[in-house]
């Protein structure tokens, strides 16, 4: 059992994908009885298996779905959807605490318009434990003091956290097979989603990547995203993905062209690798430091940041001109 609770106080539904995610509001209950699937694998060996991941999200006084498309689609969160809904239909919907992971993806038909949905690219994940605590012990739930020894687990896996981190980050092997190839990909990524944008909606958004650079740009304004990192076998604070914007056009060096008077550069992002409890890479923007994105999450991130830029534009709000 996680807790000296005696009931089960929370279950958590989510993607695979979204499984960082879920474990850190995992590690962030302390006190709370909570099932998660990846840490209660072995509770299920040996059961009916539909009928084991059905029950959690009937008994829960919370259930806590941690939303993104195709959640509700895939075989397992399939089967933990009609759970839920059959118990939200049955005993209302105080039970439920609804999260979006993302602003992009269609909410179920079923989920009231009136349900009140936890926005995490706002408020983050601390404050999203937080909500779930309240909200348990609004439904008669009790949260035990950590005891001293679960004090003294959370000192030690903090612990164990820093001492990863200051060994990875240090360690040019590790960066060049780990952090290095995520960006590469990322940014293969960013100027896919540009092309499947350009498909969907007839844009003419330019997505191009080499390596660890790559350009967004249309007929007015041009993202520049690029890794920064000083030190070669060690990632330090000033190491970074920088996403910078521009109001006019820029060019990968590939395209063998060029602007005789560079654009003004009107805005940027910076992007830091972090190492999460999974002791998995994921990346926080500076202006949202409590989120952990995913490689996914960071691609989606650095092409909407370019459209937020394609909609100051067309507001009017960039200045067209030069330095």
């Amino acid at each position: 059992m996680d807790s000296a609770t005696d009931d089960l106080a929370v279950a958590i539904s989510f993607l695979a994908r979204d499984e960082v995610v879920a474990r850190e509001l995992h590690y962030l209950l302390s006190g709370l009885n909570v099932f998660f699937f990846p840490g209660k694998q072995e509770d299920l060996a040996g059961t009916d298996g539909l009928e084991s991941m059905r029950q959690p999200f009937i008994d829960a006084r919370l259930v806590v779905v941690l939303y993104r498309s195709p959640w509700g689609e895939t075989n397992w969160t399939r089967v933990e959807q009609t759970a839920i809904t059959d118990r939200c239909f049955n005993r209302g919907w105080r039970g439920l605490l609804f999260v979006q992971l993302d602003d992009t993806s269609p909410l179920p038909a079923w989920l009231p318009e009136t349900h009140v949905r936890f926005a995490l690219e706002q408020y983050g994940i601390e404050q999203l434990a937080g909500a779930v605590k309240s909200r348990v012990q609004d439904l008669g739930g009790h949260i035990e003091p950590p005891s001293a020894l679960a004090k003294a687990r959370i000192v030690q896996r903090d612990a164990a956290l820093l001492s990863d981190v200051q060994r990875f980050f240090h360690d040019a092997d590790w960066i060049t097979s780990n952090i290095h190839p995520q960006i590469e990909a990322v940014l293969e990524r960013t100027a896919q989603l540009a092309q499947e944008i350009n498909r969907e909606l007839g844009t003419s958004i330019i997505g191009i990547a080499d390596r660890k650079h790559c350009i967004l740009r249309d007929g007015r304004v041009s993202m520049n995203i690029g890794w920064r990192q000083g030190i070669t076998n060690s990632v330090t604070e000033d190491a970074g993905l920088i996403a910078a914007q521009f109001n006019g056009l820029l060019f990968m060096p590939t395209e063998g062209m060029t602007t005789f008077i560079a654009p003004k550069r009107v805005g940027h992002t910076t992007y830091k690798p972090v190492l999460s409890l999974a002791r998995e890479v994921r990346w926080q923007a500076d202006d949202r430091t409590r989120q952990l994105l995913s490689p996914e999450d960071l691609a989606q991130d650095l092409v909407s940041r370019f459209h937020d830029l394609l909609g100051r534009a067309d507001r009017g709000e960039v200045q067209f001109g030069f330095m």
